[in-house]
């Protein structure tokens, strides 16, 4: 079908219904006839083409373009041949495109030999042609960093700078005088910032300003509230010293929080409101001992407080908390008196390592003392009043135990080593009141620091 209808080929002025039907060169069927296209010119049976360049205007021979030759390509100085389609064999001479660097004259066309230390390749397109020059930089590329009119380099932390721009190598970091007086500046952190992980991070400190908690400075015990940095749950402002007025003739500064004074007891630790200190002195009033209750390295200053000395009945409870009786040491030795009695003290045991001997496996408990080890039939339960220390316990009816069991049962006592093995049901005793033991224990964690040994008070 295609086939017949481009049959009967039609010149310029023959109707038509397709452009196909039009044989002459630049001719299309326009308005039902063949006519030629818009920049050309028909002559006779011919659609004259009238010449012209991409840019600017072709130079004229006796009013023509002037005419070149693929095989010469000869055109005047600042031309060149343009081919109107690329398997035409003439063309007519075009003026050659001027090329100009965005500032500056280009070193080069092309950017193959370009001194990337004072150049660049700039490239531009026109239509399907494209052109590279070698353009001059306004900084050398070893000073990268534009401020006004000036090129400055990229200066490392802690080195001389002159604008805030070159301190790049430091997230945060500005360029500042060493002191106020001095007009050398180096790349350092801003006031309140500290340098953290290659980051100056800002390091406000009590009552100062923040946006989040990080802002606030580590170890300073301080949260980020409303946008201030404000003492944590559990934390209250540092105290001044008692001595602070003959030490120093400036204010005190307040600039971190501290925990509040608390007293160990066997229901945990209890918040004093109004207490005693006895941070810089030694002793307490009757019926009280000493408690550090906080450490803080900032300072370097410790903070204790009076606190009740416990009773045996504080140690009966703790044993009771285990179904267990407190054993007395009038219980072992029955020429002291009964007003003399005290709780049978104990070093708590640490886990060592594990020792396995063929199918039966025993845990190994390291003591510092032979001596603060138990009786057999008894447990060392963690107590809150001393320092690793604790109470024995024992449960108040025993189970008999066959002569055949005893071995399994019997804890053996070797050069200041204790070995529970873990098939017998005294290790089963020793494992449950072990868990219970650092269960209460645990709740006695994070703001003990320091708990001091004292006289034990009877009633």
């Amino acid at each position: 079908m295609y086939r017949q209808k481009i049959k009967g080929l039609l010149d310029l002025g023959e109707r038509c219904s397709f452009n196909e039907q039009c044989s002459t060169r630049y001719a299309q069927c326009l308005g039902n006839q063949c006519q030629c296209i818009s920049g050309t010119l028909r002559r006779h049976q011919q659609c004259v083409t009238v010449q012209q360049c991409p840019l600017g205007d072709a130079p004229l021979e006796n009013g023509y373009p002037l005419i070149c030759d693929r095989n010469t390509l000869k055109c005047p100085e600042g031309n060149y041949c343009l081919f109107a389609q690329f398997t035409d064999s003439r063309g007519f001479c075009c003026p050659t495109m001027k090329v100009n660097c965005p500032v500056g004259s280009p070193l080069s066309y092309g950017c193959a030999s370009c001194p990337w230390e004072t150049h660049h390749c700039f490239t531009y397109s026109i239509g399907t042609h494209q052109q590279s020059m070698c353009c001059p930089n306004d900084c050398p590329r070893a000073m990268p960093i534009r401020h006004g009119d000036k090129c400055y380099a990229i200066v490392g932390h802690l080195n001389h700078c002159s604008v805030d721009e070159q301190c790049l190598s430091v997230q945060n970091s500005v360029c500042l005088s060493i002191t106020t007086n001095e007009t050398t500046k180096i790349c350092q952190c801003p006031i309140n910032h500290i340098l953290i992980d290659g980051i100056c991070q800002k390091v406000s400190k009590l009552g100062g300003e923040c946006e989040k908690d990080s802002d606030c400075f580590i170890g300073s015990n301080t949260v980020c509230r409303n946008g201030y940095c404000k003492c944590g749950e559990g934390f209250m402002p540092e105290s001044i010293p008692l001595n602070w007025k003959n030490e120093k003739k400036t204010a005190f500064s307040i600039e971190h929080c501290i925990a509040e004074p608390t007293c160990p007891s066997i229901h945990g630790l209890i918040t004093i409101e109004h207490y005693e200190d006895c941070s810089t002195k030694s002793g307490c009033s009757e019926g009280k001992f000493c408690h550090q209750w906080f450490e803080d390295p900032l300072k370097e200053r410790n903070y204790s407080l009076c606190c009740p000395i416990p009773n045996v009945r504080d140690y009966e409870e703790i044993c009771g908390k285990f179904g267990m009786k407190m054993l007395l040491t009038n219980e072992l030795d029955i020429q002291q008196p009964q007003q003399n009695a005290q709780p049978f003290r104990c070093m708590l045991p640490t886990f060592h390592r594990g020792i396995e001997s063929g199918a039966t496996a025993t845990a190994k408990f390291i003591f510092e003392n032979s001596s603060t080890i138990c009786p057999l039939d008894s447990a060392c339960i963690f107590n809150p009043f001393g320092i690793q220390e604790g109470i024995c316990c024992r449960y108040e009816q025993k189970r008999r135990i066959g002569p055949h069991r005893k071995s399994a049962a019997k804890a053996t006592i070797e050069k200041s080593q204790i070995f529970f093995p873990s098939s017998s049901s005294s290790s089963s005793v020793s494992a449950s009141t072990s868990s219970v033991s650092a269960s209460l224990k645990e709740s006695f964690s994070g703001k003990i620091n320091g708990l001091f040994r004292f006289p034990f008070k009877k009633f």
